[in-house]
């Protein structure tokens, strides 16, 4: 196996020192130990910061003690992608390997044992990010907790995790396409939104949004928005600040009043200005693939695929007769 993210290097090292130094820059003070001294070490930390969200690949190459301060600013799930490792946390204990990642509380300290062939794939998730995406209106302030055993078999895991592999991919090929706000926005919202969808939290148990008036209303401000401005690299927590209630809250009206998410609907209206675009360009001076990037489009077969069913005809096609 490939080792992830190895265009990114934050860390080598064999000493346990430099180790504990450097991986507390990217995260936060911790004890590190070995338990078998006999172990040779040999730390691998590789990491990618897309905004609000990070990917990171760490490993310790020998049985360590990880002992960390509370976290406070941000999630984490440590997603083992070989060995096992133990994690407390808030009087949990999670065993964890590849089929059962961990979600340590940022409130209270961990005591996690990595075993000598854990290696992990660790998702940052900015906590106060996760937290307005999350949070209701009505009680903007309350803190959300998820469940500490995160079972990666579960079928909303499951998707999330392909997303996850897909944003590997892009980091690990070099790709540019993250470099492009329309693009890398969006990914964030489904990085967090996702993860609030597939693994149980607090906020997942409140009760559902009363829809009334003020669903449309909310949902015709932030569509207004988006057809205004599709350019824009529009998040949902973004749009949601702007008419007034919670990522939440805007999500759930839009599928109470289209049975869409703010982001298809933000999807569909890009494809129309993608069009738009295509039916007046050139096809020697265009390509089909600057008008998809242009509009936020990060894979082609894809973008196509959308373009075709909502069109009659491929991109291509469009261009053809420009």
């Amino acid at each position: 196996m490939s080792v992830p993210l190895a265009r990114h290097n934050l860390v080598r090292t064999r000493d346990v020192d430099e180790a504990r130094s450097e991986v507390a820059r990217q995260f936060c003070a911790h004890d590190l130990t070995r338990v078998d001294r006999s172990g040779a070490l040999d730390v691998v930390h590789n990491g990618y910061r897309l905004g609000s969200v990070g990917l990171n690949y760490l490993r310790y190459g020998a049985e360590v003690r990880i002992r960390p301060v509370p976290f406070d600013s941000f999630w984490l799930v440590q997603i083992p992608l070989t060995g096992r490792a133990v994690i407390g946390t808030d009087g949990q204990v999670v065993h964890s390997d590849p089929r059962v990642a961990s979600m340590p509380s940022p409130d209270v300290p961990a005591d996690m044992s990595w075993g000598p062939a854990n290696e992990q794939l660790i998702v940052y998730l900015d906590r106060a990010a996760v937290q307005r995406h999350s949070s209701r209106r009505d009680e903007p302030d309350l803190d959300l907790a998820f469940e500490p055993t995160v079972h990666l078999g579960a079928p909303r895991l499951q998707s999330w995790l392909r997303l996850i592999g897909y944003v590997r991919g892009e980091i690990d090929a070099g790709s540019e396409l993250l470099d492009t706000p329309l693009i890398s926005s969006q990914l964030e919202d489904l990085i967090i939104t996702g993860l609030l969808a597939g693994q149980p939290n607090s906020a997942s148990t409140e009760p559902c949004v009363r829809y009334g008036p003020a669903t449309s209303r909310t949902v015709r401000q932030a569509t207004a928005l988006i057809e205004e401005s599709p350019e824009h690299p529009w998040r949902v927590e973004e749009l949601a600040r702007a008419v007034g209630v919670s990522a939440r809250t805007l999500q759930e009206n839009f599928q109470h009043d289209s049975g869409q998410s703010p982001l298809q609907v933000l999807r569909r209206v890009r494809l129309h200005r993608a069009h738009d675009e295509l039916v007046g360009s050139d096809q020697r001076v265009t390509s089909v693939t600057e008008v998809a990037v242009r509009w936020g489009f990060g894979h082609l077969g894809r973008f196509s695929t959308s373009y075709r069913s909502l069109f009659a005809e491929s991109p291509s096609q469009t261009l053809a007769r420009g």
